[in-house]
């Protein structure tokens, strides 16, 4: 035995054809081909029902021509069949002749919806009307009814074939609509690539003028003209704080002149005279602003005014509430003095800070560390938004190759459950192809 078989050898299954395959470059044309060989496959399934349909329905018209000549002849009928006639021949003929008037164009699926329509307008008109003329053309009808089968027959036998065809139109559709969606992705890809890489170049070339300016602005403030520079900041910045002090004391006097001016404007209100209520109402208004430098008005205002606050506050109009109330209102030559001389040193600490300012800036260095300040801040927010964008790409891309999987997975299982297909990508059979 183990002779026989080693002479013979085992009995082997013949392997399995492999399954047929499609390049997915080939796709395209493949569908194109596909859709020509169904529209074949469908005439040729059509096409030996198309010349029997045609000659039932021409049939059904020479029978309904044969029912009008014997209308003709009412004489020797029933009186109850010639009411009939009356009343249901008329609905019959008009029913059929609409039935018959679909056409049945040379295309295979026209031809089939023509065949379809025809037969039920001819099977609504044998059930309704013309049940009711078995009795005057019996044979007439029930030739009808014969040729009406006949046309139900040659549809029924058309419609698996109509069915499949539509229904892998409707899958090459799809595919052809997938590949176009694939191809907008691949497209939108190559974009986004162009562009990423020209952001990611225009960073790295941002990125090295950052360092650059960075590196310019390090040895900038590493001179000696920038430290002398410097020295005249420092002073700018003590004259700013001194001139913060100034204004916080100009204020603080404002206030208090305005809160007891304030007093006798709601005073001079109910019993002063009109004139004195324009003119207390007036440096009320002045006094109630905190804009500094102070109006040039206020020392006029207050100067009209000052005599009637007095004499409110001697006659017990007016009660003084604080010390700084009573420091600027105890004698007539308090309050204008104090205001005149608080603006004047707020004045000259202005001036000396500005001119120190003015030294920073116009300075060679001050330009040139502003300059580049300028310059710094500008590269940092546009490296920014460049890499704002390209994180926006990458997270564009990944939707892409979610999308560009789901499009190929579809188009492969069509093609697969539809006609037993095997699409293949460089060669090799893929079920997660990346977008290119």
């Amino acid at each position: 035995m183990k002779l026989f078989k080693s002479l013979f050898g085992e009995k082997r299954e013949a392997p399995s054809a492999p399954p047929p395959q499609v390049a997915f470059h080939d796709l395209p044309a493949w569908l194109s081909l596909q859709d020509e060989a169904e529209a074949k496959a469908l005439e040729d399934a059509v096409a030996p029902h198309r010349e029997t349909v045609c000659e039932a329905a021409e049939a059904i018209r020479l029978a309904m021509e044969a029912i009008r000549e014997k209308k003709r002849d009412e004489a020797g009928l029933h009186p109850k069949i010639r009411n009939v006639l009356k009343s249901s021949l008329p609905e019959f003929e008009k029913s059929m002749k609409t039935a018959l008037s679909h056409r049945f164009p040379p295309g295979s699926e026209a031809f089939y919806d023509g065949a379809a329509e025809c037969l039920k307008g001819c099977v609504r008109a044998l059930q309704g009307p013309g049940r009711y003329l078995m009795s005057a053309f019996p044979d007439t009808v029930r030739e009808i009814r014969g040729l009406v089968d006949v046309i139900g027959r040659g549809v029924n036998a058309m419609t698996p074939a109509i069915k499949e065809a539509r229904e892998k139109k409707a899958h090459i559709k799809e595919i052809s609509s997938a590949l176009h969606r694939l191809a907008e992705i691949q497209r939108d890809e190559r974009e986004r690539n162009a562009a990423g890489l020209d952001y990611e170049q225009r960073t790295a070339q941002k990125s090295a003028l950052l360092s650059q300016r960075e590196g310019e602005l390090q040895t900038l403030r590493e001179s000696a003209g920038y430290r002398d520079c410097q020295s005249v900041r420092d002073l700018s910045a003590r004259a700013q704080k001194d001139l913060d002090v100034r204004e916080r004391d100009l204020l603080n006097c404002v206030h208090v002149l305005f809160g007891v001016v304030a007093r006798a404007d709601k005073v001079v209100k109910r019993t002063g005279k009109q004139e004195e209520q324009r003119s207390i109402h007036r440096a009320a208004g002045l006094l109630g602003s905190d804009a500094i430098p102070l109006s040039p008005d206020i020392g006029s205002a207050l100067s009209a005014v000052l005599p009637i606050i007095l004499g409110m506050i001697e006659t017990g109009v007016i009660t003084l509430k604080n010390r700084e109330e009573r420091l600027y209102f105890s004698s007539p030559d308090r309050a204008l003095p104090a205001l005149d001389a608080l603006a004047k040193e707020c004045s000259d600490a202005q001036e000396r800070h500005a001119d120190l300012l003015s030294k920073v800036r116009e300075s060679p260095e001050g330009r040139r560390e502003a300059a580049l300040l300028d310059e710094i801040s500008r590269l940092n927010d546009e490296i920014e938004r460049n890499r704002a964008t390209m994180k926006r790409h990458l997270n564009d891309a990944a939707s892409s190759q979610e999308a560009y999987t789901r499009e190929f997975g579809e188009i492969r299982k069509r093609l697969e459950e539809v006609w037993g297909i095997t699409l293949v990508v460089d060669g090799e059979a893929q079920k997660d192809p990346g977008v290119s």
